[in-house]
């Protein structure tokens, strides 16, 4: 899947919000945590509404201004 961003993606959101999602931080997919889709995945696995509640948002990931969400 490394190369295919798109691939690793999907292999991402296949797994499931039940699923370990550390996974998803390592430095290996950063280029996935850039793809488009990214932010959906992460709204869809609760961490927006968690980094909302908590005020606690991790290294990787920020809000904008404009309210979307800048990944790295």
């Amino acid at each position: 899947m490394l190369g295919d961003q798109s691939l690793a993606l999907d292999a991402l959101r296949a797994r499931g919000p039940t699923q370990n999602v550390f996974p998803i931080w390592r430095a290996a997919l950063s280029d996935v945590r850039r793809q488009p889709g990214f932010e959906q995945l992460v709204k869809d696995l609760g961490l927006v509404d968690y980094w909302h509640t908590s005020g606690e948002w991790g290294e990787f990931c920020r809000e904008t201004p404009g309210g979307t969400l800048s990944c790295k």
